[in-house]
């Protein structure tokens, strides 16, 4: 018997100029990022304190986010879907992925 396959975890590519840093508890960050053709900024999570540090001196240049999608519910059940910084690489260089059909 076959074991079924897992799913591919959910990814998401965010292309955009880095704006600013907001500081969480517990050891992580927000990286405010505003994305091409968009007036409203995206706060993409993190835990890597290098990452924050590298950011921080590179404020108002762009690049491309791949971030790891989660998915939760907040105290009275709204759900929320929150956008994790699993790399980042030069603006442009990371073709978007397929979209489902």
């Amino acid at each position: 018997m076959e074991a079924a396959a897992t799913p591919a975890p959910e990814t998401q590519i965010v292309r955009g100029q880095m704006t600013g840093i907001i500081t969480k508890p517990g050891g992580k960050w927000q990286l405010a990022v505003t994305p091409e053709g968009s007036q409203f900024q995206k706060n993409l999570w993190t835990k890597d304190e290098e990452l924050v540090q590298e950011m921080t001196g590179r404020m108002s240049e762009w690049f491309d986010f791949v971030c790891g999608v989660s998915h939760w519910n907040m105290n009275d059940g709204t759900p929320v879907r929150s956008l994790w910084v699993n790399s980042v690489a030069a603006y442009g260089t990371i073709p978007e992925p397929p979209q489902p059909n």
